[in-house]
């Protein structure tokens, strides 16, 4: 088996926080890098929550060996340009990331539909677990355990407008519905790839992408970035893709607050995700263009 070395660029603190209610791995991994200038004291740094954690800083610990390249990306956004970056918390998934970041899209009797249709991969390390919508307790993790300790013990900021969210194809599902559910939250949401086709498969319908779009709402003190590629089974994701930022924009979006990237020669992978986060921390950041 090939041996990946570490690409970790700065400082990274890694530590447990147990969660009860988790099907599996309740003892899941927090990794927060730390920018080239954090300090523990004067201004508070603004914070991303991402899921995923596991693959964004370090191809040695990364689920298939590619990272996001936020430590690299923030790196050199200080060396070269002196901006003062967030600090990023990523949250490790499990082996029950599927139903851990599948948001409350389907009523209880189309769940039991639903699993009469949809089976889990079984493996040898794990049991073959239930369809299930357990995104809801994901973010009872993130809301009660994850941010309280992170404000506890980092110089974070602890208003929404300091606040990010992010993650990509269901963890980006999970960051475009914590836009519309709790944006009480966060004022930026990174919302990669997002996972709207997975609930067709599921379901075998857009029932479920329809009503979200139905009673989704226009905040305008929020901004979204979004990407999707077009190659494999990200080609898949391209049709909502169009269709969501079609609907984004004439609900309100326009420049000012809505990222948006599209190359149809980009796998659904962390590389893509690594190109388009370098992007639009540049569009969250008000980077001029004397920074490309």
């Amino acid at each position: 088996m090939k041996k990946f070395k570490s690409t970790l660029v700065g400082n990274l603190d890694t530590f447990y926080l147990r969660n009860n209610n988790f099907r599996q791995d309740q003892d899941r991994a927090i990794r927060v890098w730390k920018p080239v200038d954090y300090s523990e004291d004067g201004e508070k740094f603004d914070v991303i929550y991402m899921l995923d954690g596991n693959n964004l800083f370090d191809c040695q610990t990364a689920s298939y060996h590619m990272e996001w390249c936020i430590d690299e990306t923030f790196t050199y956004f200080y060396q070269n340009y002196r901006t003062r970056c967030p600090v990023v918390v990523g949250i490790d998934c499990g082996k029950d990331r599927m139903n851990e970041y599948l948001p409350p899209f389907f009523t209880e009797s189309e769940v039991e539909e639903i699993r009469k249709i949809y089976k889990p991969e079984a493996s040898r390390d794990q049991r073959e677990l239930p369809f299930d919508q357990l995104g809801e307790e994901t973010f009872r993790y993130l809301f009660d355990d994850v941010m309280p300790y992170i404000e506890e013990k980092y110089n974070v900021r602890n208003d929404r407008e300091g606040r990010y969210f992010g993650g990509s194809s269901m963890s980006g599902l999970m960051s475009i519905y914590a836009y519309q559910h709790y944006n009480e939250y966060f004022s930026k949401y990174i919302a990669f790839s997002i996972a709207f086709n997975m609930l067709s498969f599921a379901s075998k319908s857009d029932d479920a992408y329809n009503k979200f779009k139905e009673e989704f709402k226009f905040y305008d003190n929020s901004k979204i970035a979004i990407c999707c590629g077009g190659v494999d089974f990200e080609k898949d994701f391209e049709p909502y893709y169009f269709d969501f930022v079609k609907f984004l924009k004439e609900k309100g979006f326009d420049d000012s607050n809505l990222f948006t990237t599209h190359n149809p020669k980009e796998l659904h992978n962390e590389l893509q995700w690594a190109r388009a986060f370098n992007s639009a921390m540049r569009f969250f950041l008000n980077m001029n263009k004397e920074t490309n």
